[in-house]
């Protein structure tokens, strides 16, 4: 280590402005050894004499079942290292991305489900994957009109830093063939 040649080892400089009749002298921290008042005799082949290297890591982050979109997690000092300086906090945001068949609004889950006419006046059972793989059997015995909401109790996203799940909402979309107009006739005498 030596002492700094621009600061002559005390780690502020004087810098002087000229304005016309006035001359203004502040005091500043060295820009060449930082305000430390030495310097490396020579620079670390590593870092360039930065005290710092880059390097990427991997940092594992907790996020909790039931986790809301947009959520901000933080993780205390595990951000980037400095010398002389304490290590910052990493922030999280959490994104979800979105699902084919389920919509999330807080802890409850919406579906649609596409039935038949047939399936509307007999009933229906239909087999839902959940987001964790495991099967619900979604099933009506009676007729079932278009537009029809049923609500699965406990089905929905895990509570947040809670026990218990939201709802599964299930919205039931009937939909109704495409007829000829033999068709028609058949189906005219078999309802009337």
């Amino acid at each position: 280590m030596k002492k700094c040649s621009k600061c002559n080892g005390r780690g502020i400089v004087i810098q002087e402005i000229n304005q016309g009749f006035f001359r203004l002298q502040t005091q500043i921290t060295c820009p060449q050894c930082g305000g430390r008042a030495i310097m490396a005799e020579s620079k670390c082949p590593y870092c360039a004499g930065k005290k710092v290297t880059s390097k990427q890591i991997e940092v594992e982050v907790e996020i909790g079942a039931g986790t809301f979109d947009n959520s901000i997690l933080v993780k205390k000092e595990a951000s980037d290292d400095y010398p002389d300086a304490k290590s910052g906090d990493l922030i999280v945001i959490v994104k979800t991305i979105p699902h084919l068949f389920f919509t999330r609004i807080g802890s409850d889950l919406y579906a649609t489900v596409n039935i038949s006419l047939l399936e509307s006046l007999i009933g229906f059972s239909i087999p839902i994957s959940h987001l964790d793989g495991h099967t619900i059997l979604f099933e009506r015995n009676d007729p079932t009109k278009p537009g029809s909401g049923y609500i699965i109790k406990n089905e929905g996203m895990p509570l947040l830093n809670e026990n218990g799940f939201g709802d599964l909402h299930i919205s039931v979309n009937v939909i109704y063939p495409s007829l000829n107009s033999k068709e028609i006739q058949r189906l005219e005498q078999i309802l009337s």
